[in-house]
């Protein structure tokens, strides 16, 4: 029952992360901010299914890892908030480590399939494109190639569910 109520999910999620890349790539702008939450909800989940199928968080150092560049970035949005000045450089250390810490754990990885590298490029076009919001850098060429990474991941998390549907017996 959960198999099903899972691929059910990422059909939805996949049909409407379709349609606002669509949106988004064609330069319309909402004037709704549903529009950006519906966006919001579909990353937090392309980031719990990345959660879920990875081995990063089993790694004892890579959790570590992870938490001290969650720390340094969570500091920093906090001193964003308060305009405090070395927020900026906070907040570029944290999202630059992430990206290498991942990059190092996706390079150690043995044995990568598709999904891994779709996971990778997003990950790091991910806060790539979170840095260039909070500097108000422009995102002209990042946007496009992260939503494309953003529905490859879905629709790649989507087929491997329902190859592994289909490998479980009848009535389940």
């Amino acid at each position: 029952m959960q198999e099903r109520w899972t691929l059910t999910l990422t059909g939805i999620l996949t049909i409407i992360s379709a349609s606002g890349i669509a949106l988004a790539l064609t330069g319309w702008e909402p004037e709704s901010s549903s529009v950006y939450t519906v966006l919001g909800i579909i990353n937090l989940t392309v980031i719990l299914m990345i959660i879920q199928d990875g081995t990063l968080f089993k790694s004892k150092v890579f959790k570590r890892v992870l938490s001290v560049c969650a720390a340094i970035t969570v500091i920093g949005v906090l001193w964003k908030i308060m305009h405090w000045y070395p927020a900026s450089i906070l907040l570029l250390t944290g999202f630059s480590s992430f990206a290498i810490a991942y990059t190092v754990w996706f390079l150690k990885k043995p044995g990568k399939t598709l999904i891994d590298f779709l996971k990778w490029g997003w990950v790091v076009l991910t806060l790539i494109m979170a840095a260039c919001k909070i500097f108000h850098w422009p995102t002209l060429v990042i946007a496009p190639a992260q939503y494309v990474f953003q529905l490859a991941l879905l629709l790649a998390f989507l087929r491997k569910i329902m190859i592994e549907r289909a490998k479980l017996p009848p009535g389940q």
